[in-house]
């Protein structure tokens, strides 16, 4: 559903009080209250908010970013919603149409010449990341967290393909404490996230939901996580899809460090991420707070 198509289905007068908000030029850093959000949006209590409701709300509030308006209110209007779906919804706090930041993420994870030992899974045991401001055009800092896995161990083939040993992984922290660490000195629940194609994304999901640790990054995926693979693929005009290597190639650009390495593999896509900004190509990237 589009944001006119929700509009349209509103009161009237709730409806037009936004529109007229929207056609207005707006002054520096002003807003429209989350409570004219919400009556402009659904008729009815917060707290009674389901999952394509909260599919609408993100429509909405898009609409009015687009628009130029920033989302706040007072401190009714941001409470979080008592729903089980309210990880979906956006804070209605101070928002901003685009994020400077971005973090590009990379993560290596247990993992073996064929089908993994009785038992075993595959654990994340390093996160690469990158921060990237997107307004300098520069790559601002790099950073890795060694997670210790609990369901599996590194195997030769592991060692052999990222560097990573047991005995190094085994002074890492747990999943769930490198998720803390990613919310809380990275932003990760609030600043949007890249990565070289879907298997860091589902990685953190499958994990996350194993081990019963709330997921880091924040929600909507598609508000948050961008496919920096297959912006590049589009952006190039390529039919397939490229690793990361190969990428680097096309573009013209150093392989920094060892692949598959975590940190190194976040530097060299950050640099990617780059590439594609300077090319106009990348896609707006919007905070969630």
């Amino acid at each position: 559903m589009n944001a006119a198509a929700v509009l349209s289905s509103r009161p009237p007068a709730a409806r037009d009080r936004v529109r007229t908000r929207c056609a207005q030029p707006p002054a520096p850093d002003a807003l429209i209250t989350g409570r004219e959000v919400a009556d402009a949006w659904i008729p009815r209590r917060w707290s009674r908010f389901d999952e394509g409701a909260a599919d609408e709300l993100v429509t909405l509030v898009t609409y009015l970013e687009e628009a130029g308006w920033g989302i706040g209110g007072d401190g009714t209007d941001r409470e979080k919603l008592r729903c089980r779906n309210r990880a979906r919804i956006p804070t209605l706090g101070p928002m901003h149409p685009e994020s400077a930041l971005l973090n590009v993420i990379d993560v290596e994870a247990t993992c073996w010449d064929g089908q993994p030992p009785p038992g075993a899974v595959n654990e994340i045991i390093e996160i690469g990341l990158t921060v990237v401001d997107l307004s300098a055009r520069r790559r601002v800092s790099r950073h890795r967290v060694l997670v210790r896995p609990v369901r599996s161990v590194v195997s030769d083939f592991c060692t052999e393909l990222t560097g990573l040993t047991q005995a190094e992984v085994d002074r890492g922290v747990t999943f769930a404490e490198a998720c803390r660490i990613l919310v809380e000195e990275y932003g990760a629940g609030e600043r949007p996230w890249a990565s070289w194609g879907e298997y860091d994304r589902r990685q953190f999901a499958r994990q996350s939901r194993a081990d019963g640790v709330a997921y880091p990054f924040g929600c909507p995926t598609e508000r948050t996580h961008t496919n920096a693979k297959a912006v590049f693929a589009a952006a190039y005009g390529l039919r397939r899809k490229p690793g990361m290597a190969q990428a680097l190639q096309i573009a013209g650009l150093p392989l920094d460090g060892r692949h598959h390495r975590g940190e190194d593999d976040a530097w060299n896509i950050a640099a990617l991420v780059l590439d594609l900004v300077s090319r106009e190509a990348w896609p707006v990237t919007t905070a969630l707070a």
